[in-house]
């Protein structure tokens, strides 16, 4: 399970086993890394880090331990795995307006998903197997 504590002074991500145990901390870098994902995979986990007043997409390989950039600089949030764990969307904002991306986790490949008129926000891959 991975979850967020300020225990070393500004909020990082931790991970413990679900059957208890001691919580070992995941994030490193930045001063502010919250909101963790982790690929439908297991190979992979997004998070929002803070620097210098924007909000970036950053995700972490699990396997390495290395962390990158997906999004640009700006206001990003929200991302959310495809199913298959072959892409990455999050919400972003450009020239005022709310828009979507979709990055490859490697960060090789982005595109801006727009609308012509509105805002976009709150990106979920569907269609969703409810019971």
């Amino acid at each position: 399970m991975y979850f967020v504590s300020d225990r070393s002074g500004g909020p990082q991500l931790y991970r413990v086993a679900t059957s208890g145990g001691q919580p070992q901390r995941v994030t490193r870098d930045g001063h502010y890394n919250v909101s963790p994902k982790v690929s439908p995979d297991g190979k992979s986990l997004t998070y929002i880090r803070k620097e210098g007043g924007r909000f970036r997409v950053m995700l972490k390989d699990l396997t390495t331990g290395d962390s990158h950039v997906l999004s640009e600089a700006g206001y990003n949030e929200r991302p959310s795995y495809a199913p298959n764990s072959s892409m990455v969307l999050y919400a972003s904002e450009v020239g005022g307006k709310s828009v979507l991306y979709a990055a490859t986790p490697d960060g090789s490949s982005k595109v801006k998903l727009g609308v012509i008129n509105g805002d976009v926000q709150d990106p979920a891959w569907g269609p969703f197997n409810h019971p």
